[in-house]
């Protein structure tokens, strides 16, 4: 099909899908999941997966921005924001549940772990990133790292931990 022929009908089927079918798509994964709070199983699932999530992959992401330079806060807070990927585990799930891979109790304690992580991940992050903004000076080389713009101390291409690298290798004033 011609390029300038396919892209327009994308974009109306892309419409489509997102607008009318994927309320469907919820509401199948929710007819899907069972909840079963008193079952030692389903907590005991849900406790090791969610604890595992966070560990690994905000530990994971604050280590490497450490490495990098970034201060804990703001490595923690990038971290954070990568527990947001509760669509992405609810089609694998979903997938998973059809082809008989997982069971449901299986299904259902990782659907919630997906939530939770996706609800906590913001209030997290607004809390490190305020932690970060919070340590850094104010004034023309510090302020809030996420708008260097305005103190005339961003350069195009550089990183925060660039940035601070330059602002402590500055000489400072004799007293």
């Amino acid at each position: 099909m011609p390029e300038n022929l396919r892209k327009p009908i994308l974009d109306r089927l892309h419409g489509l899908t997102v607008a009318q079918l994927m309320p469907f798509f919820f509401t199948l994964a929710g007819l899907h999941t069972f909840i079963d709070l008193g079952s030692p199983a389903f907590l005991a699932i849900f406790v090791i997966a969610r604890t595992v999530a966070v560990v690994g992959i905000t530990g994971g992401t604050a280590v490497a921005g450490r490495l990098v330079g970034e201060p804990w806060p703001f490595a923690l807070g990038l971290g954070v924001l990568l527990l947001t990927k509760g669509l992405m585990e609810l089609i694998v799930l979903t997938i998973l549940l059809d082809g008989k891979i997982i069971s449901s109790n299986v299904f259902a304690a990782l659907i919630v772990m997906a939530v939770v992580g996706t609800a906590l991940a913001m209030p997290l992050a607004r809390l490190m990133l305020g932690l970060a903004n919070r340590r850094q000076p104010s004034g023309p080389t510090g302020g809030n790292p996420l708008d260097r713009r305005s103190t005339g101390d961003f350069r195009p291409g550089t990183g925060f931990a660039e940035e601070e690298r330059r602002r402590r290798r500055r000489p400072r004033a004799p007293s």
